[in-house]
């Protein structure tokens, strides 16, 4: 067997957590090999582990334990059998969304970005692109800052798996939404009321930040409002000018009737 770390994984000098077996059958008997702990040898890159089967033996499968935050790949050349593992890395994404009447969609919206691994910011920098143009950022004492405008989204690079990710968007003069969809669009988070974020990196995610602003009703124009907002002021208002009206018209007949 020989098996190969991809990925910054730490795991590149530890044999305890390489455990692979070979299966091969021999005179219609099945035969499982496992390896023994710390028993493997490295060759650069490489770990080695070597197993000792009949020569006439057909190996019918091969393989690991495989650690959940790896993905593993299998190829067999000659009698040398490879297993490789490439940690998993996931990427987030930060959509901007305004609507309202009074929603300005030129405004840059503040979001922070934190990536936590168990509660501690993960020191670094990420890639992040920014309506399709690559940056780089520094994770900062507070996260990352970011800034979009309506139809705008940052896509946070190479999460790895099992990190914790934390969003904020800091502007709070509008009503504030969020919905989170997986990378097939569909929903892990239905449309909710907040302006913060978090969860667990543990495949791609989009989060759509939608703010709703409207204009507020201008009395003087006579922009009643939709809402049941403020209803009892126009009620009280519509009653008042209906009783101007009938004192006007009363107070003019009785003028007119002193001149008969």
């Amino acid at each position: 067997l020989n098996k190969t770390w991809v990925g910054d994984s730490g795991f590149n000098t530890r044999t305890e957590d390489l455990q692979g077996f070979v299966t091969y059958e021999k005179d219609s008997k099945k035969v499982t090999l496992r390896t023994e702990k710390n028993s493997w040898t490295k060759n650069g890159d490489v770990w080695i582990y070597k197993f000792k089967i009949p020569a006439s033996a057909e190996v019918t499968n091969w393989g690991e334990n495989v650690l959940k935050e790896y993905e593993l790949k299998k190829e067999k050349d000659s009698d040398v059998y490879k297993m490789t593992n490439t940690l998993k890395k996931y990427d987030l994404t930060i959509a901007k969304k305004v609507i309202g009447t009074a929603g300005d969609k030129n405004k840059k919206f503040k979001f922070t970005v934190k990536i936590l691994d168990n509660g501690n910011l993960v020191k670094g920098k990420f890639k992040v692109l920014i309506n399709g143009k690559e940056y780089e950022y520094e994770m900062g004492k507070t996260g990352i800052e970011l800034q979009l405008k309506h139809g705008e989204k940052a896509v946070v690079k190479d999460i790895k798996y099992d990190y914790d990710y934390e969003v904020i968007e800091e502007d709070t003069d509008y009503t504030e939404y969020y919905n989170i969809l997986r990378s097939d669009q569909s929903v892990v988070k239905n449309t909710t009321k907040g302006n913060k974020v978090s969860g667990t990196m543990d495949e791609d995610y989009i989060i759509t930040f939608t703010n709703n602003k409207d204009k507020v009703p201008d009395p003087e124009k006579g922009n009643i409002p939709d809402t049941g907002d403020n209803i009892m002021f126009w009620l009280i208002l519509t009653l008042l000018s209906a009783t101007g009206i009938s004192t006007g018209l009363i107070y003019i007949r009785n003028k007119a009737s002193l001149y008969r």
